[in-house]
């Protein structure tokens, strides 16, 4: 199956934004709810260092693809 250089694109972006998403909200909510339960904070840190792998291993596929060629 051939995928046009810009329907590509599209797909790479998409799958970045939702991990990258996540990342941006929970830091914001983290700032703003400053005087919540160290539990609370913790699971809004563990989700963003799951968001942030997730964009790395996006981003490694993408290195690996860009080598192949």
């Amino acid at each position: 199956m051939y995928i046009k250089n810009s329907d590509l694109i599209k797909k790479i972006a998409h799958d970045m934004r939702s991990p990258l998403s996540a990342v941006k909200s929970y830091a914001d909510m983290m700032l703003m709810f400053k005087d919540e339960p160290d539990e609370v904070r913790e699971k809004f840190l563990h989700i963003i260092l799951e968001a942030s792998d997730k964009l790395n291993s996006l981003i490694n596929e993408l290195d690996n693809l860009a080598q192949k060629e």
